[in-house]
């Protein structure tokens, strides 16, 4: 690579400047505070050098210019350059380096990878002296890390950077071979220290100097500087653009303690006003109205309002209705807490932030859901003195100000980047919500056997009633004590037994009491306790914990809230990413909720799905929610889904060989691969894979054993719902997950079904023998038959049009899978609109 310097400083300048985004020469000049004909000069000769461009579509006078690629090049050319004069030192001293400083421009050397994009370069007499982090003197440095650029010292051609930085063989040389390179800028100087070229500074972080001050201008601490334990706290009056809804609610969550948050992400539909809200409205709906007439109206909508008793609302309550959603109207003042504006218009949420402006007495935040916003408006709100912080999520991002900073989302989940003016940018880490302490504790006693035998009975009056181990003695007096206060519980009994009997404790704490409790408790009782308590019970970041002790059943619907509200809550992402890099007990959980919530199509979120999904395959836990969850119930782009479907099949055959996974993984290779279906793999799959699974195949599969006595003799003692297997709609998706395949609808007739009648009178056979009748009845034109599974089967084989209305009373006899078939297949043919 050539090794030339920039020569001109003013030619430097332009081209770092430029690397930044488009600028007109007046701009460069006022920038560098050079006179116009200078700066125009400096252009047109890196013009000619064909060093930067010049768009002229919209005429010469103010034409932005932008660095070209040659431009780039001749940038790398000048950093290689200063490397290659220092390349003896950095080689012998193996310490990173000041290549070059001035008022506009930072050239680094790195001989490690940093740990961060912002660094501290003490006084050179400290560095001489002491690096402690007790400096007074230096400068912090802002390089953004992810620009670094590595080269070899002999001759300054690119090189890969290193793997981390420390414990690289890189760290036993004698020399250092590659120097990485970056453009910074200064972030900030603390007394009168300045940089010097060829001056050495550390990059560990406990080797850096004092917190700057530009991270703590705030009264809240929303994280941390990505890489470093430097606290941030942004300024009053915070301008955000976050698409992210992780980003959003973790700011947030930040933000809102002890503040009025005005914003939809908990979508409560429900609010409460003052009724002053109404008196910004009229004025903001009629601008043009004169005072008097806007305080009548006012005063008569507040007087019907108030009543509550209009039974014939006016136009104007109807708008109000329309803007507002609804609304308990109050007299009271706004305080801190939260203000829903899910359901209401821009327009009512507009009125709402001009009464704030105007009353307001607390600290606030407002989470702006709408396209647009009146800029004076947010002019106005971001001037309060009271005013955290105004989040955007759609519409065009604001520019970063001179003075002040604006959050954008960074690039991983949970990450936000904090820019001021053109050039600065610091990553910062969001919090992540806090956790509850875990008390340790032991289980003294195990009886009865689980929570869900405990439901069942309901109330019981002796111990034999349980199947699990019965306590004898002091504790077998307190649990049967216990037992007696379920389900309505005594919470003062509950308090009293909870350090030394806690599963009698948690047997009879009152319905309101459980989610506490479970705090304290939930590491002292035995496994399978968890459903005592509701699942909406407990916050989202708990469930994966709770999800441990349950019932599949249990576990089911935990899965199935977190895949519907995760997202709006999504703080507990990051708080769940966190337990699973800390490789706790409890990972596989965490790993289990993590992936039922993320997109893997997601840019943000791939990397924390990728490491949730390889702590999951060590340990799986509720593998059909799951795979349905990740594979088949989400709409995810198709290469992705072929990508994830095809890394996911191999490490599921990795799995072992009596696993639902492994299952899945060889049953799915074999659909795609076209291969053939033979019966003992049929048998091994109907056994260990969820029979929705397989519906698409059940009529290949049935026939197949039928025709073998190994086959029949299976049957036997096989227990299968074969009409809901079999009568599926035609064209039904397969719930497989990964697979494309359409349920052929009923096709079987008696002569392919004529094996079920060879099997002997003992077994769990009856619904081949259901089936087979009627199936006969219908082709001999029969009547529809009463049959043992359930009385009302014998319509599934026939066309749907020709069903009686079957409702939920089909739900209450029989088998129930039969009944839930009948009920939903009747449904959608008389909603066709609702079953497609």
């Amino acid at each position: 690579m050539s090794s030339r310097s920039i020569r001109s400083s003013a030619h430097r300048h332009i081209l770092v400047w430029l690397r930044h985004g488009s600028s007109t020469v007046s701009e460069i000049a006022t920038q560098f505070g050079m006179r116009m004909p200078h700066a125009s000069l400096a252009c047109r000769q890196l013009r000619e050098a064909g060093l930067i461009t010049r768009d002229e579509s919209g005429g010469l006078r103010n034409a932005p210019l932008f660095l070209s690629q040659r431009g780039v090049e001749r940038l790398t050319e000048d950093a290689v350059s200063k490397m290659m004069r220092y390349a003896d030192v950095l080689s012998s001293a193996k310490k990173s380096m000041v290549l070059h400083a001035d008022d506009a421009n930072v050239l680094l050397a790195y001989t490690h990878l940093p740990e961060t994009s912002l660094v501290f370069v003490p006084e050179p007499a400290a560095v001489d002296g002491s690096a402690s982090s007790g400096n007074k003197g230096g400068v912090w440095v802002l390089a953004p890390k992810r620009n670094i650029r590595w080269y070899h010292l002999s001759d300054g051609t690119p090189a890969d950077p290193p793997l981390s930085r420390g414990n690289t063989l890189a760290d036993f040389e004698p020399s250092v071979e590659r120097v990485g390179l970056v453009r910074g800028e200064v972030f900030e100087v603390r007394g009168e220290a300045r940089l010097a070229e060829a001056q050495f500074f550390p990059t560990g972080e406990d080797e850096q100097g004092p917190p700057p001050s530009r991270l703590q201008l705030g009264e809240v601490v929303v994280g941390a500087v990505a890489g470093t334990s430097h606290a941030y706290s942004p300024e009053q009056g915070l301008r955000c653009h976050l698409h992210s809804a992780l980003n959003r609610s973790l700011l947030l969550q930040s933000l809102g303690q002890g503040a009025l948050e005005i914003g939809d992400r908990h979508a409560i539909k429900h609010r409460s006003l003052p009724y002053g809200v109404l008196n910004e409205w009229l004025m903001l709906k009629h601008p043009r109205m004169n005072t008097l007439r806007i305080e009548e109206l006012y005063n008569g909508l507040v007087a019907v309002l108030d009543e509550g008793t209009s039974t014939s609302p006016s136009v104007l309550e109807r708008e109000v209705l329309m803007d507002f959603g609804r609304v308990s109207w109050t007299n009271s003042p706004l305080e801190a807490g939260y203000l829903d504006l899910y359901g209401m218009t821009g327009r009512g949420a507009s009125a709402l932030l001009r009464f704030v402006v105007n009353t307001i007495s607390a600290p606030f935040i407002v989470d702006w859901p709408f396209e647009d916003v009146e800029a004076e408006l947010v002019v106005r709100l971001l001037a309060h003195p009271l005013c955290r912080s105004f989040v955007s999520r759609r519409g065009l991002p604001p520019s970063p100000g001179l003075r002040r900073s604006v959050l954008f989302d960074g690039e991983e989940m949970g990450f936000i980047s904090a820019r001021q003016g053109r050039v600065s940018a610091i990553e910062v880490q969001l919090n992540a919500p806090g956790t509850s302490p875990i008390r340790a504790g032991t289980v003294p006693f195990s009886s009865p056997l689980n929570a869900l035998e405990l439901m069942n009975h309901h109330s019981v009056s002796a111990t034999d009633s349980f199947t699990g181990e019965v306590v004898e003695g002091e504790g077998g007096r307190v649990l049967t004590e216990a037992l007696g206060l379920y389900p309505l519980g005594d919470e003062q009994q509950a308090n009293m037994w909870e350090q030394e009997h806690p599963l009698a404790a948690w047997i009879a704490s009152p319905v309101e009491h459980r989610p506490a409790r479970w705090m304290r408790l939930h590491n002292r009782l035995p496994e399978g306790w968890t459903d005592l308590l509701g699942v909406d019970a407990l916050s989202l970041e708990h469930l994966p914990l709770a999800m441990q002790g349950a019932s599949p059943a249990w576990q089911r619907l935990v899965l199935r809230r977190i895949q519907s509200t995760a997202q709006v809550d999504a703080g507990v992402l990051v708080q769940w990413r966190n337990s699973v890099k800390a490789n706790v007990s409890s990972a596989p959980a965490y790993a289990t909720c993590l992936l039922c919530a993320l997109h893997p199509e997601s840019p943000e979120e791939a990397v924390v799905f990728g490491e949730a999904a390889e702590v999951w395959f060590a340990e799986p836990m509720c593998e059909q929610e799951v795979l349905e969850s990740v594979l088949q119930e989400r709409a995810m782009n198709e290469g992705v889904l072929a990508e994830l479907r095809s890394r996911w099949r191999l490490l599921a055959e990795k799995q072992p060989k009596s696993s639902l996974l492994h299952a899945w993984s060889v049953a799915l290779r074999i659909a795609q691969n076209r291969e053939p279906w033979v019966p003992e793999m049929q048998r091994m799959l109907m056994e260990r894979l969820p029979p929705a699974w397989w519906a698409v195949y059940a009529g290949q599969w049935l026939t197949t054993q039928l025709s073998s006595h190994t086959g029949r003799t299976w049957l036997q003692s096989f227990t299968c719902s074969w009409a809901v297997q079999l009568a599926r709609p035609e064209g039904e998706p397969t719930r497989f997950p990964g697979l494309d395949a359409l349920h052929p609808g009923f096709r079987l007739t008696t002569e392919s079904l004529l094996g079920a009648n060879l099997l002997s009178g003992e077994g769990e056979h009856q619904p081949l023998r259901d089936l087979y009748e009627m199936v006969y009845a219908h082709e001999q034109g029969l009547p529809v038959p009463l049959l043992q599974t359930h009385p009302f089967a014998g319509w599934l084989v026939r066309p749907v049009h020709q069903w009686p209305r079957f409702g939920s009373e089909v739900l209450q006899v029989g088998d129930p899978k039969v009944g839930e078939l009948l009920f939903a297949r009747s449904f959608a043919a008389r909603n066709p609109t609702v079953g497609r």
